[in-house]
């Protein structure tokens, strides 16, 4: 069972009510794992042979890499990720959300999915995109786009295989759409057992200070020469407005002398486009202490030319720094 969404539409409260059911296990994300591996396959694909190779041959081996003879390792790595070095016995289904999806590779992901694991069920998760573009982790993100990700969706949970969940529907008629999503994949559904479930804070809080996240496959060394305590969540959105251009976002502590977004684009130049900021507050991941930071935003202009960005702090010490752009930025702005 595969959740397919995109940030800020409720999968982690989704996720949460399947874990609610006796003997599933659905994960949470893992850094688009599936494309990853999908990527692997594609890279291997053209050089597979239908004869058996030789010594004499550039891609001796190349009879083992068809997708045939490629899908059971490539699923039994994904379940060693999922279900770790001892699966718990009792699990009856399982599988992972993921929010890493868009236009440009959602069916495919999908498409090499099915071929792994063949009467997999696909919920899909989709929320008005005008309360994602407003959330607190996609303020600024290209509403035309989202609308287009988001009537993607809808047309792909059209499949035999495949659920569409709201947002709006999960909070506003909990109990319809709930029922059906069970009676989709045949299990009981007890809408006390589940509302208490969702009556608990799914999602982010917040992060622990010191970590981060982020959706690129290139380095990013977060906090250079700061405290650990200094710089909170890192996140790269690729849902950006300019092509050639990524949406970085952050928090930084109060503490933090004189910083304010418009610094930092001061100090950078034309690579930031847009800078906006705001207060908030930073909670740890067992709630026990909060601390003060300020939250922000940078659409930062990444051309493929461009090797290496670092952002500054008005006291010279390094935000954030990204690297081996010149490789991984070939899909920046990326939108079809």
């Amino acid at each position: 069972m595969f959740i397919i969404s995109y940030g800020r539409t409720g999968s982690t409260a989704l996720m949460g009510v399947l874990n609610a059911i006796p003997g599933y296990l659905i994960r949470g994300e893992n850094g688009d794992l599936v494309g990853h591996v999908m990527a692997i396959a594609d890279e291997l694909r053209p050089h597979a042979s239908s004869e058996p190779t030789t010594p004499r041959d550039a891609w001796f081996g190349g009879e083992h890499y068809g997708d045939e003879a490629m899908a059971p390792v490539f699923r039994q790595f994904i379940d060693r990720v999922v279900l770790g070095p001892s699966p718990p016995p009792d699990v009856r289904c399982y599988g992972f959300k993921e929010i890493r999806y868009g236009l440009s590779d959602v069916d495919d992901k999908i498409a090499f999915l099915r071929r792994l694991y063949p009467g997999a069920g696909f919920v899909f998760s989709v929320r008005d995109s005008a309360r994602v573009a407003l959330s607190e982790f996609q303020q600024g993100v290209d509403r035309d786009y989202l609308d287009e990700v988001r009537a993607r969706f809808v047309a792909l949970a059209a499949a035999s295989d495949s659920f569409l969940v709201s947002h709006e529907d999960l909070v506003g008629d909990t109990d319809r759409i709930l029922g059906r999503l069970f009676e989709f994949i045949g299990e009981p559904y007890d809408a006390t057992r589940i509302k208490a479930v969702l009556s608990t804070r799914h999602g982010y809080s917040m992060a622990k200070p010191g970590a981060f996240l982020t959706d690129f496959p290139f380095h990013v060394r977060v906090g250079v020469g700061l405290s650990e305590k200094s710089i909170g969540m890192l996140y790269v959105n690729r849902f950006n407005r300019t092509p050639g251009s990524a949406m970085v976002g952050g928090f930084v502590a109060s503490s933090r002398p004189g910083f304010t977004p418009r610094d930092l684009k001061e100090r950078s130049g034309k690579r930031i486009l847009r800078a906006a900021g705001q207060d908030a507050r930073m909670q740890d991941s067992d709630g026990s202490a909060t601390l003060p930071v300020t939250q922000f935003l940078l659409e930062i202009e990444c051309p493929p030319s461009v090797e290496r960005l670092t952002v500054v702090l008005p006291t010279g010490e390094t935000l954030f720094e990204m690297n081996n752009l010149r490789y991984f930025g070939r899909d920046l702005g990326r939108r079809t």
